[in-house]
């Protein structure tokens, strides 16, 4: 099981003195949970272990970022120092931290509305499920402690090489996330954000690992978009669909490239084959996930 401040009172001790200060893009170097010299990967601790037992819906998204666990960190020293228990602040840290930064919490919320999870839930906007309504989610990750790649330079980990195809994290995510899913309702609907994440969850679920409801459309996992602002493109694709084939969409979308370089005076990286192969796949990719939604009704 992964380490937690409700069980270990030496890791609670180190979050309550965490300095607000750290804004910086790299990970608490004090939170190191283990490095992968093979994968190039690490882990670290951040506070997200609150459970909604009773959630409706649960939200998967790859891994927690730099920020996100900053924000953890910051949001859980100062309900320490307040003298809270920790029971009592990591829901709030938990809600707080979760899909946090721009354009990544509007995006999610954007692609929850667009895609009806509000009326299913009976509120007015997703943006509830971090206020008022936050008894009606779990949020969580395939990796829910955050993972970077890059040794010491320690990037983000944003699911590529993917989670199945590397053995420590396939190991964390079969070792910590299906446990923790196991504890939450069966009727709950789960949300996977991003293709990386799709695929573990389809891998899970072809294998029994996970008993809540899961869209499936044509064999496959239905996964929209994972929200973050390297996928813009994606979300109003999906949400904002232009009427045009996916080949007109290429070609519009190449032209608009070009004469961007072009008005910048630089020459254009991508070959036009190159570019509009990539706005192929996101415009079908995107059509797929639509063509999921409308066949089948949320309940």
């Amino acid at each position: 099981m992964p380490p937690s401040i409700l069980t270990d009172s030496k890791l609670a001790e180190l979050v309550r003195d965490f300095p607000g200060t750290r804004i910086d893009g790299k990970p608490c170097r004090e939170f190191l949970l283990w490095e992968d010299a093979a994968s190039g990967m690490s882990q670290y601790y951040a506070p997200f272990e609150y459970l909604n037992q009773d959630a409706k819906l649960i939200l998967i998204g790859i891994t927690p970022g730099a920020g996100q666990m900053k924000v953890a960190l910051g949001e859980a020293a100062k309900a320490l120092r307040a003298g809270n228990l920790p029971e009592d602040s990591m829901r709030i840290v938990k809600r707080e931290a979760s899909f946090a930064g721009n354009p990544t919490r509007s995006n999610v919320i954007r692609i929850l509305d667009g895609l009806g999870y509000n009326r299913m839930l009976k509120i007015r906007s997703c943006a509830s499920l971090w206020a008022e309504s936050d008894h009606l989610v779990h949020f969580t990750s395939i990796l829910g402690n955050p993972v970077f790649t890059g040794g010491i330079t320690s990037k983000d980990y944003t699911g590529s090489p993917l989670a199945l195809s590397v053995p420590v994290l396939k190991r964390r995510m079969i070792e910590d996330l299906v446990p923790e899913l196991a504890q939450i309702s069966p009727t709950a609907v789960i949300v996977p954000l991003g293709e990386p994440v799709g695929k573990s969850i389809h891998f899970l679920h072809e294998r029994g690992l996970i008993k809540q409801r899961v869209m499936m459309f044509q064999g496959h996992v239905v996964a929209p978009p994972h929200p973050s602002g390297a996928n813009n493109e994606l979300v109003n694709l999906l949400l904002n669909p232009s009427g045009t084939t996916a080949d007109e969409y290429a070609i519009a979308a190449y032209q608009q490239y070009k004469l961007k370089h072009e008005q910048k005076g630089s020459t254009a990286k991508q070959t036009a084959e190159t570019y509009m192969k990539k706005r192929r796949t996101h415009w079908n990719d995107m059509a797929f996930v639509r063509s999921a939604y409308a066949s089948q009704a949320l309940e």
